[in-house]
């Protein structure tokens, strides 16, 4: 089927639950009541061709789960419409279900992840782990076998690479964030990594020179805490004879001088 044709049965499916599945309410939070039984009988009258053309549709990805705007048409509040119908598929309908298992994108794939258990879950997850809809890739995150998960850390967004941390531990793939665009991930991959794992001097001298390109009003708004804790962390654990070309870090910390003196003296002791 092709993409012209697979867009009109998705424009007819959304025409139909528009017109027929939908009652506006006076209330300010929820401005309509749906049909979910209605919505459910439509799809599931297609023939499977139908059912895959509109659960499939690039249209989903990031489609509204809700929306209550006043400036948003009525064809983009559905949302909990959807979420009616395919929880009703997952226990009503085995074919329909199926169809949404392996075809499904979008706020039709998040809400199939929410409905589906065990081996079923995790096929769909693995499918869907690279879905262009974020809201799909950070279910996928929590489900997906451990194998997934370093792609997954590549992910564009941040809120899915920490999913990947939590999951993993930071301390356990510390190495796979060394560079993350993320300045709160790469903190903490900074902090847990092993000190001989990577290039510390590279981090530490880019972290001060970034501490001392700012003006004593940006320090005093708490400007450069980041940088501060990097230079702490590798000046705490970097080795003694290189720690003596990083004095004058200090100067610009008063953590990170108390740090360099503690070191000095237990080293002379």
């Amino acid at each position: 089927m092709t993409q012209k044709r697979a867009r009109r049965e998705t424009n007819k499916f959304i025409d139909y639950v528009d017109s027929n599945c939908k009652t506006r309410t006076n209330n300010r939070w929820n401005k309509y009541t749906f049909d979910v039984d209605k919505a459910y009988s439509y799809f599931v009258s297609l023939p499977d061709k139908g059912k895959r053309s509109v659960v499939s549709d690039k249209i989903w990805n990031k489609y509204p789960s809700y929306c209550n705007s006043t400036n948003v048409s009525s064809r983009r509040m559905l949302g909990p419409l959807i979420a009616g119908v395919v929880n009703r598929i997952s226990y009503s309908s085995i074919s329909g279900f199926d169809v949404l298992l392996k075809h499904s994108a979008g706020l039709f794939a998040s809400e199939t992840l929410s409905n589906s258990y065990g081996s079923q879950r995790i096929r769909a997850a693995k499918r869907l782990s690279t879905s262009p809809d974020v809201r799909v890739r950070r279910r996928c995150a929590k489900i997906v076998p451990v194998s997934y998960l370093k792609k997954m850390s590549k992910d564009s967004q941040e809120s899915v690479r920490n999913i990947v941390i939590n999951r993993l531990g930071i301390d356990n793939c510390s190495d796979l964030f060394l560079n993350d665009n993320g300045n709160w991930i790469r903190e903490q991959a900074i902090q847990h990594s092993d000190i001989d794992s990577f290039d510390y001097i590279s981090f530490i001298e880019s972290a001060i020179l970034n501490l001392k390109s700012y003006n004593s009003q940006d320090i005093q708004r708490g400007v450069g805490w980041r940088d501060k804790t990097v230079i702490r962390s590798i000046l705490r654990r970097m080795p003694a004879e290189e720690l003596l070309y990083y004095l004058d870090s200090g100067k610009l910390d008063e953590k990170s001088e108390e740090i360099i003196s503690g070191r000095l003296i237990l080293n002379g002791n």
